[in-house]
Order: C-alpha cells, then sequence, then structure tokens
C-alpha cells in the first residue's frame, strides 16, 4: 500500500525567495565567467600577422564559451534555490519535482531579465546612434545653408578683389585708368583668395599669380 504524501498547505507552493537568490547567484556566477572568458580570449589573440587564433577559430571558442557559461550558471542558480526552498512534501518524489520546476523558473526568471538588459541596451546604443547621426545630419545642413544664405563672405572676397584691382590704391595698379582685365582673370583671383581664406594660407603659385595680375 503506496503511503499517502502529506503537503503543508501553510507553505507557498512556490518560494520566489529561493528563486530570486538562484538567480542573483547565476548572474554573478555568469560574470565571472564571461570575465575570465573575455581575458582568455584576448590572450588568445594577436596583433600580428598569421599569429594567434583565426577568426573563425575564435568565433567557435566564443560560441562554445558562451553555451557552458549559460548552462553552468543557470544549472548552479537551480541549485542554489532547490537547497535554499522550504520543502512542504515529505515525498522525495514530490520534493525532486519541486526542486526541478524552481530550477525551471530560476532559468526563465534569468532568460526573462537578460533578454530584457539586452533589448534596453540595444534600444539606447540605437537611439543615441539615430540621435548623433541627426545632430551630424542638422549641424551640415545647417552649415550648408548658412553658406547658401549668407553672401557676406563672398561679398567680401569680391569686394577685396576689386579693391586690389582697383586703380590708384596701395597695392594696386598706379595707372590712371583702370587695367584692361578679363573676366576669367577677375573670376580666377576671386577663387584663389576664396580657397586661401578656407584652406588659412596661400600657395606659393598662386601668390606669383596674383602679383603678376596685380603688376599687369
Amino acid at each position: 500500500m503506496t503511503p499517502s504524501t502529506t503537503v503543508d498547505l501553510s507553505v507557498p507552493s512556490i518560494d520566489w525567495r529561493a528563486i530570486i537568490a538562484g538567480t542573483v547567484a547565476a548572474a554573478a556566477l555568469s560574470l565571472v565567467l564571461l570575465g575570465f572568458g573575455s581575458a582568455l580570449g584576448l590572450s588568445l589573440t594577436s596583433a600580428r600577422s598569421y599569429a594567434g587564433l583565426s577568426a573563425t577559430s575564435m568565433a567557435v571558442f566564443t560560441a562554445l564559451w558562451f553555451a557552458m557559461v549559460y548552462v553552468v550558471t543557470f544549472a548552479a542558480g537551480g541549485y542554489v534555490t532547490g537547497s535554499l526552498r522550504v520543502p512542504i512534501s515529505p515525498s522525495a518524489k514530490e520534493r525532486e519535482f519541486r526542486d526541478g520546476a524552481h530550477g525551471f523558473l530560476v532559468w526563465a526568471l534569468g532568460t526573462l531579465v537578460g533578454s530584457y538588459m539586452i533589448a534596453s541596451m540595444l534600444s539606447g546604443a540605437a537611439s543615441k546612434s539615430a540621435d548623433v547621426a541627426t545632430r551630424v545630419v542638422e549641424g551640415a545642413a545647417n552649415v550648408t545653408s548658412g553658406v547658401a544664405s549668407n553672401g557676406a563672405v563672398g561679398e567680401l572676397v569680391s569686394y577685396n578683389v576689386d579693391k586690389m584691382l582697383r586703380a590708384g590704391t596701395t597695392g594696386g595698379p598706379t595707372t590712371a585708368t583702370q587695367p584692361t582685365l578679363t573676366a576669367r582673370d577677375i573670376s580666377e583671383v576671386t577663387q584663389i583668395i576664396g580657397v586661401s581664406l578656407a584652406n588659412g594660407s596661400m600657395s606659393a603659385p598662386d601668390k606669383d599669380y596674383l602679383a603678376r595680375v596685380v603688376a599687369a
């Protein structure tokens, strides 16, 4: 005759304190193993060509290490939870089943929390990248619109070109009449001065060309 199983109804069938404790233990152990795996992976790589593990070998090693960490940490967390759980039945079979169920809940809780954290980090990184890209685009648009709409720089360059080539001024032609200059000459002088302002300096060939044009 099979003995009857007595269940203590005063104790909750699911011990969430033990489950949370097992999940915390699994998370702490996973951090330690992942840190050790990162250090081991760095020791197996090399900046020199044909030294250390190849990219394929490193990918296989990383995948195997993550799988090992996943299995070992949750197994340890489930063991901790099963040991801390308050038993509610004297039956060995019932206790074994409930210990396994609590270990499964440790895996479920850890997976959900880990997935949420990874999704949050990826979402935050994506939003920051999008924000940076938006700012870069806006800055480029502002610079482009400023250059296109504000003609002060272009007018200043044109004014200085006219002043330099004006007759009777210091540095310009000293003849009583304005020298004959083609539109191409004026355009080239304007471009040289504009590019020099943008670069912050003027090359020697450009200086010689300007000197010849002014001395004409």
